[in-house]
């Protein structure tokens, strides 16, 4: 498959060789974002198949966009497509019978998110190929695409990345470093691991995706486009090895199976050697899944690697496992091995081109099964009986401002969090007013529990009595342990329950209050925000000083290691701004 095809009876739009000068995955040739924001923006112009939206900026302040793909009708609808998803999403507010009418009226809604790790260069590129291919042509696929899927592409998940690569690479072509890993984070913060942030939301880009993508739009599919080593398989596919997450639903779990083997026979029938399914890849921890807990799938290809856009050249005999998988043997998972030879971004490009088709013409042809499923997973969670029941925060906590950064965390993930207003015993515990319930038994409820539970991650061994398998990646992401918050496990519901009120937010844990009478102002250090709240005022101009004792302020002694700050009216003044976001804990002395 060419990664510019030709639209004999389509629409006459600006194909990408015309725009950028050259073919997508020539060799040595890189498309940078700004060429790729403005080609989408073309699209919006020359096709009305396409919409794009500017939905924020990165975190280094470059442009983040969405390019929506489908029928006309449906692009101009796209609001009320939008609001039938977040009905279908919302399953104890809805009859059965509202729910099949926005069943059969709804459309698979499909998120391809492009080269997060900006090294993975394949991605981006090719998505600029997939956008003028349903922009312009006209075959029976892509009318049945149009029809029945809102696309929702991500061309990059990390601008930022892309354009320092793209300037290495440039910088290097005909040296010794040509197509080497530049040395440097292509993330600002987190570099290659800014694809585990779906369970935290630190960064930018993450919270733009999940604020204007997956928690407005709900995607019933994620197809989540990477690279992997050059020297092992081709492509590898889910369905993914063991563990895979305890809380996700079997009916994702089963979808995801399904959807990956269907992406494979489709390459392997297009004469792609090389593609794998069921090896390296788990799906245990949420902090690459977002979906998996909220309704959806998400699928993730890796493609084999070349210098970057540089082409390499492979001998069979230099093909080698990573995780037991075995590049050069024939098997149920792996039905046509590569044999060798050149490999290059062409090559990537043509691959993810396939996959992503193949994803889109599923999630078509089974519209109504990929909506309606989703629409169960969700009635399920609402419904289901067994244990834990919930989780209760307590208001009193080491860390008062850990505990309000996780419960915002939950929140952020549309999980709902209540106050109690009275108190109860229950299960031995004294629930006070002001403690936080999270109940499981909600929409989003396996979120929830899997980021409260403590995890115990399963004996997975080589062998019987064997050696324990290596895990691929962390195994554990219980948030309470990870920021020192007190949450305790329900397993019996609360009768009767007390009147629940919603979250009372907070802006900020300083607070909010200024002693104007106050020689210094005191922060405490057991706060994990101490140190950003400091940071302020250091970069404000501020001395800092800490004490090497216990410091009585007031009612409250402050261990040592306390901070101090002389008061003036400047600092009084800039108080209110350091606090902003910040859940520090200070008070005058």
């Amino acid at each position: 498959m060419s990664s510019e095809s030709s639209n004999p009876g389509g629409l006459e739009v600006t194909t990408p060789s015309e725009f950028l000068g050259f073919a997508v995955g020539d060799d040595h040739r890189l498309a940078d974002w700004p060429q790729v924001v403005d080609y989408m923006r073309l699209l919006d112009q020359e096709s009305d198949r396409v919409s794009t939206i500017d939905i924020g900026k990165t975190t280094e302040g470059n442009p983040f966009l969405l390019t929506f793909i489908s029928s006309p009708g449906n692009i101009v609808n796209l609001d009320s497509h939008m609001e039938t998803q977040r009905r279908l999403a919302d399953p104890d507010k809805i009859s059965d019978s509202e729910a099949n009418e926005l069943i059969a009226d709804a459309r698979s809604v499909v998120a391809i998110t492009c080269s997060i790790h900006a090294t993975e260069v394949g991605g981006t590129q090719m998505s600029v190929a997939l956008a003028h291919q349903l922009a312009s042509e006209d075959d029976s696929r892509v009318r049945r695409i149009l029809d029945n899927v809102i696309l929702i592409l991500v061309p990059s998940l990390n601008p930022d990345g892309l354009i320092k690569v793209k300037r290495w690479y440039d910088a290097t072509r005909d040296t010794h470093y040509e197509g080497s890993i530049p040395p440097y984070l292509y993330n600002k913060y987190t570099g290659h691991d800014n694809n585990r942030d779906w369970f935290m939301f630190t960064q930018a880009e993450t919270r733009l995706v999940v604020d204007r993508l997956y928690n407005r739009w709900r995607p019933h599919i994620i197809f989540d486009i990477h690279q992997t080593r050059s020297d092992g398989m081709r492509m590898i596919l889910p369905p993914f090895v063991d563990p895979v997450g305890p809380n996700v639903d079997p009916v994702l779990q089963s979808e995801l199976a399904a959807l990956g083997t269907h992406m494979a026979s489709e390459l392997t029938a297009a004469g792609k050697s090389g593609v794998a399914v069921n090896v390296v890849y788990d799906s245990y921890s949420p902090s690459r899944s977002y979906s998996h807990y909220h309704g959806g799938i998400r699928v993730l290809s890796e493609a084999a690697s070349v210098r970057i856009a540089s082409p390499i050249s492979i001998d069979r005999t230099q093909l080698k496992s990573d995780r037991g998988e075995r590049p050069t043997a024939k098997s149920w998972n792996h039905t046509m091995p590569w044999t060798g030879g050149k490999w290059s971004l062409k090559d990537i490009v043509e691959y993810d081109l396939i996959a992503s088709l193949a994803c889109l013409d599923s999630a078509a042809r089974n519209r109504d099964t990929w909506v309606g499923n989703s629409f169960k997973v969700l009635r399920r969670a609402v419904t289901k009986q067994g244990n834990p029941y919930g989780y209760v925060i307590p208001k009193e906590q080491h860390d008062a401002g850990a505990a309000q950064e996780l419960i915002e965390v939950l929140e952020f993930a549309d999980v709902e969090v209540q106050e109690l207003t009275k108190e109860v015993e229950h299960e031995g515990l004294a629930l006070k007013p002001g403690d936080h319930l999270v109940l499981t038994l909600q929409r989003f409820g396996t979120f929830a529990q899997t980021m409260l539970e403590t995890q115990k991650y399963p004996d997975i061994r080589h062998y019987p009595g064997g050696p324990p398998k290596h895990p691929y990646d962390s195994t554990a992401h219980s948030l309470p342990l990870a920021m020192g918050v007190t949450a305790h496990e329900l397993n019996k519901p609360i009768e009767p329950l007390p009147r629940l009120t919603d979250r009372r937010k907070q802006a900020s844990f300083c607070y909010d209050q200024v002693f104007p009478e106050a020689s210094a102002y005191a922060i405490n250090p057991k706060s994990n925000a101490s140190a950003k709240f400091v940071n302020h005022l250091l970069a404000a101009g501020f001395q800092v000083s800490r004490v090497s004792h216990s410091l009585h302020n007031g009612s409250e002694l402050l261990p040592p290691g306390a901070f101090v700050v002389e008061s003036s009216q400047q600092l009084i003044e800039s108080l209110r701004d350091a606090c902003d976001g910040k859940f520090a804990d200070i008070s005058g002395t």
